[in-house]
């Protein structure tokens, strides 16, 4: 009898220190939202490139669930307003080149254009603010460089050979611009070059334990650029 109840005891004090071992292990493991899985969804979600580096592992663990959720609503707070940004970048960027379009000033043949000595190549820049984490907070340089030759016709000069055709980050707070396309259409009968440029923009965003680094993607910029007479 006294064998059985020993062993009684050693199971019940089995059973009541690996309960005690369990609840623990839970209290020490409260944090059930990854904001790093968050934030790749929100990636896939919102057509974004997302990479997220712990800034402070420590302040990290610490974080309960609601705090993560805190931080990822106002990572998707920002999104959607990058998003925002995005689209109307590129409504403005089909409604111009609609308008020339429309307009028929597309049309000039550069080969009749040019009857006269050609001057030295001329270089027009162009800024534009974009932003999709920080709308409109990032300025990137574009340029056209073209050679001019004098039309007895137009009595001035007019656009030659294109050069070339560029952007590229000039100041702001982005990490990154990468064109990834151009076009250039002669118009306005060889005055004017309008030139569209495509690109990704990288942008950093910080929230004191997270660095949330996003890349969006095919904004449009645009702008003609003038023959000097």
């Amino acid at each position: 009898m006294r064998q059985i109840k020993r062993y009684l005891s050693l199971v019940v004090a089995f059973v009541m220190i690996l309960c005690f071992s369990v609840t623990a292990f839970a209290a020490g493991n409260t944090q059930k939202v990854s904001y790093e899985k968050a934030a790749a969804e929100l990636a896939e979600k919102y057509g974004v490139e997302i990479t997220v580096t712990v800034l402070d592992a420590k302040s990290a663990n610490q974080l309960s669930d609601d705090e993560v959720v805190k931080r990822i609503n106002a990572l998707e707070a920002v999104l959607i307003d990058g998003q925002k940004a995005l689209q109307e970048n590129n409504a403005a960027a089909d409604a111009a080149w609609q308008d020339i379009v429309v307009s028929g000033r597309v049309y000039a043949e550069e080969a009749k254009l040019q009857d006269g000595n050609t001057r030295a190549a001329y270089t027009v820049y162009y800024y534009q603010a974009i932003g999709y984490v920080y709308p409109s907070a990032s300025t990137i340089q574009c340029s056209v460089k073209a050679n001019r030759a004098y039309n007895s016709s137009a009595g001035r000069y007019l656009w030659g050979s294109l050069i070339s055709s560029r952007s590229s980050l000039y100041s702001g707070s982005a990490d990154k611009w990468r064109q990834t396309n151009s076009s250039t259409t002669l118009i306005d009968g060889g005055r004017t070059y309008y030139a569209q440029y495509w690109g990704d923009l990288t942008e950093t965003r910080w929230d004191g334990i997270y660095q949330t680094q996003v890349t969006s993607n095919n904004w449009r910029i645009w702008f003609e650029a003038s023959c000097p007479a």
